[in-house]
C-alpha cells in the first residue's frame, strides 16, 4: 500500500515538475492518480512537493472530486497513471 501511494506521488512530481513557476500570491498545488481496475491512489502535492493528500479511493468519480476539492482553487493539473 505504501509503494503505491509513493508510485501516485512520483508521477505527480515526474509529470508537473516541468511546468513549475513561481506565485507570490498563492501556492500552486497538483494531483496525480495511479488508475488500477477496481481503486485509484490519489495524490495531492504542492509547489514544495510536500504531500497534502494520498489515500487508495474506490473508482468512483464523485469520490475521487471530493478528495480534490479542498485544493480545486489552486490545482494547476491532474496527471493520471494507469497499465
Amino acid at each position: 500500500d505504501k509503494a503505491r501511494k509513493s508510485f501516485a506521488v512520483y508521477y505527480v512530481r515526474r509529470f508537473t515538475s516541468g511546468g513549475r513557476r513561481h506565485v507570490s500570491h498563492a501556492e500552486m498545488k497538483y494531483s496525480g492518480i495511479d488508475l488500477h481496475s477496481n481503486n485509484a491512489v490519489v495524490a495531492a502535492i504542492d509547489d514544495r512537493d510536500r504531500v497534502l493528500y494520498c489515500k487508495r479511493l474506490a473508482n468512483d468519480l464523485q469520490l475521487i472530486v471530493a478528495a480534490l476539492e479542498p485544493y480545486r482553487d489552486e490545482l494547476q493539473g491532474v496527471v493520471v497513471e494507469s497499465t
